[in-house]
């Protein structure tokens, strides 16, 4: 009688379950086509377009010109100092309604996203509609690979990270969701079908290597099963990625392909970094790579980005040493790989999906009260960034994204480096096949022990 009550019970409480977990899914869902919603009316009634999207419709229109799709170098410092004019302006008592209206910054890309924008004829809506697919399509397949609860997305929902990185109209979310899905496809090996992803994900912004190279050999040195399969399925993405990229490269047109070819050759004369450390403000605080921390050190560009990929294969090494031979899941291994990617990079204003792919890969490792308190300190963080745009709205400064100041930089050498430390720490400690086997030897004594 008890059994049939209590069975009763939980079939009743079913779907009440399942009406709960549709909360944070309608709740990230409406949010981001809320957004959408407005910036398609914005665009429809004003013709004002997003600020990122205004930059490649600017390589866009120099690509129509003939003339490639990069401003010159000194047009670019000029506006990073147009800039920092604009801050030490707000700064020194200046009035925010006072100030000209945002120009958007430099193509600093490939050609290949221009190009694309160009050929398909894709407008400012149809790009918006691209990147709301992008971020539903991430939050979407990140909870089904890592098989983790639907309340992670309020994460994403309330990240300023995520918001701001969308309403510019910036192509990170369409990267950041081609690098989930090849990655998931690496996975599960199937290297022909993730090549074109990672080619894309490359070809628009080339530091996204860095993830792949980073998950590939993360994938070769843990004890993963069917590994000869997973060899076989990298080999051929790999291959086939290189192939596509080469064609691409061959339908640039000679003068793109020149201008890329210029633009590679002198690519630090069209960022900040040549400017005096004081003026590079507030660029250097919205980046919070290590590069920006060493030359905001006083280190010179480019022996600070020869230090900062010295350090990368360095915490790569480590990585690998970390999780040779252990069994580890793909949640695990994409976060390793996602954050190495943000500690490798040139240049990220945001992190996008960084708190939700740290904390959803180690819940499973962590005892209640820590990812507590992990959980605690992704939401505070995630407040002081909103809190930074309260104080910019409000005229105090122009930081935007966060409250870190010049003399003290304290988000770029503080979280991602502990992000990464709690990955190899606490979430490297999967077993490895001895340790696996000692562990079934004791169950099976222990079952034998119960039975007795």
């Amino acid at each position: 009688m008890t059994t049939q009550v209590t069975a009763k019970h939980r079939d009743a409480a079913r779907p009440k379950v399942k009406w709960l977990r549709l909360i944070p899914w309608t709740w990230f869902v409406a949010c981001f086509v809320l957004a959408a919603v407005g910036l398609l009316l914005l665009v429809a009634r004003t013709s004002i377009q997003p600020i990122d999207y205004q930059g490649y419709q600017k390589a866009v229109d120099g690509l129509n010109r003939g003339e490639g799709p990069y401003q010159r170098p000194e047009q670019c410092r000029q506006l990073w100092r147009g800039i920092h004019q604009a801050e030490v302006f707000v700064v020194t008592g200046g009035k925010m309604g006072a100030l000209p209206p945002a120009q958007p910054g430099p193509y600093l890309y490939p050609p290949t996203l221009a190009l694309l924008i160009q050929r398909l004829h894709t407008g400012a809506p149809f790009f918006i509609c691209l990147l709301l697919g992008a971020v539903l399509g991430f939050g979407w397949l990140w909870l089904r690979a890592a098989q983790a609860s639907p309340w992670w997305l309020l994460l994403i929902s309330g990240s300023w990270d995520v918001v701001a990185t969308f309403l510019s109209g910036n192509a990170e979310h369409l990267q950041l969701f081609l690098t989930l899905a090849a990655a998931w496809l690496l996975w599960k090996r199937r290297g022909v079908w993730a090549a074109p992803l990672i080619a894309l994900a490359v070809l628009i912004k080339p530091y996204y290597a860095l993830f792949f190279v980073a998950f590939g050999l993360l994938l070769l040195v843990t004890d993963a099963p069917q590994r000869r399969a997973h060899v076989r399925a990298l080999a051929l993405a790999a291959g086939l990625a290189l192939l596509l990229a080469v064609l691409d490269i061959a339908t640039w047109g000679a003068v793109a392909r020149a201008a890329a070819l210029d633009y590679f050759r002198h690519a630090m004369d069209y960022q900040w970094w040549p400017l005096p450390v004081a003026e590079q403000t507030p660029m250097s605080l919205w980046n919070r790579s290590p590069m920006q921390g060493l030359v905001m050190l006083g280190l010179p560009a480019a022996t600070a980005q020869l230090a900062s990929q010295v350090l990368w294969l360095a915490l790569l090494a480590v990585s690998l040493w970390r999780c040779r031979g252990r069994r580890l899941g793909f949640p695990m291994l994409f976060a390793l790989a996602f954050v190495l990617l943000y500690l490798g990079r040139p240049v990220g204003w945001n992190y996008v999906y960084l708190d939700v792919v740290l904390l959803v890969a180690l819940q499973p490792v962590l005892r209640r009260t820590t990812l507590a308190l992990l959980l605690t300190a992704a939401i505070a963080l995630s407040l002081t960034h909103w809190w930074a745009l309260i104080l910019t709205g409000r005229g105090v400064w122009l930081n935007f994204f966060t409250l870190q100041t010049a003399s003290l930089p304290w988000e770029t050498w503080t979280v991602l480096p502990a992000c990464w430390l709690l990955l190899v720490g606490l979430g490297c400690r999967g077993n490895t096949p001895q340790e696996q086997e000692v562990r079934d030897q004791k169950s099976e004594v222990s079952r034998q022990q119960q039975k007795s």
